[in-house]
């Protein structure tokens, strides 16, 4: 997973939401992604910050969001090697899905 992934999340309470991650954090296996898991700090209003108000991007477990565009261009990379493509989900994975032939 990369800086400007898009990713869904996919358990949680932000469970659905979509967005592009800003940050990797390798060694705490988390990762930071735009609009996901934000938290509110209320601060005294200056004349930089008018309302008081910044809004911060928490890091989620790195294995909460997954890919869902990354996959957009599997399709015609495989017709370009002369491969078959089929999409293989969670639920249809078999042990010789991932071998090559």
């Amino acid at each position: 997973m990369r800086r400007g992934d898009q990713v869904k999340v996919i358990r949680g309470n932000w469970a659905g939401a979509e967005g592009v991650v800003l940050r990797v954090l390798p060694k705490k296996n988390r990762v930071v992604v735009e609009g996901v898991n934000m938290r509110k700090h209320h601060t005294r209003p200056t004349e930089a910050n008018p309302e008081g108000l910044s809004v911060a991007f928490l890091p989620k477990q790195i294995n909460n969001p997954y890919f869902t565009t990354a996959q957009a261009g599997s399709g015609a990379a495989t017709e370009e090697f002369g491969g078959d493509f089929t999409a293989t989900g969670p639920s249809d994975a078999t042990a010789q899905s991932g071998t090559m032939a």
